[in-house]
């Protein structure tokens, strides 16, 4: 999951997806700090990347993801005795059980670090990102990382 999403996926959207976009992005990022308060159109652009990511991203692409990612691990640590039913429908009964608090709590996260991300040069971006994924990653595996049939 992390190398496919973080790795691969992350960088087609936030870094190639988001430069088509939002073409004020990489000059907004490679100025300097106090010649970014001053950037009317870039901090709009800082704010519609931010909006993009918890509207679209996070809840359509990110939490369906590891769901199904999640279920797959599943089947296997449990010598795959759900393998008859539906992974991607079960993940997304979770998903669909637990979608408010997640994406909630993904923002309440996510929104400082990202204003952040999408503020620093764009070569930073991911690494960034990847330093406050380990830390997110940890809270969701606490959260959402435990099987349903543990008691």
């Amino acid at each position: 999951f992390g190398a496919i999403y973080l790795g691969g996926i992350q960088y087609a959207i936030y870094v190639e997806g988001f430069k088509r976009l939002f073409p004020a992005m990489e000059r907004f990022c490679n100025l300097g700090w106090k010649a970014k308060l001053k950037d009317i159109e870039g901090i709009k652009s800082l704010f519609l990347q931010i909006g993009l990511d918890f509207v679209v991203v996070q809840p359509l692409l990110y939490w369906p993801a590891f769901y199904v990612c999640k279920e797959f691990v599943l089947d296997i640590a449990e010598g795959m005795k759900n393998s008859k039913n539906n992974l991607v429908q079960r993940a997304m009964l979770k998903y669909k059980e637990n979608i408010i608090e997640d994406n909630l709590g993904m923002c309440g996260f996510w929104f400082p670090i990202d204003i952040i991300i999408y503020s620093v040069p764009i070569h930073l971006r991911l690494i960034i990102n990847h330093t406050a994924s380990l830390a997110w990653t940890a809270l969701v595996s606490i959260y959402r990382g435990r099987s349903n049939n543990v008691e």
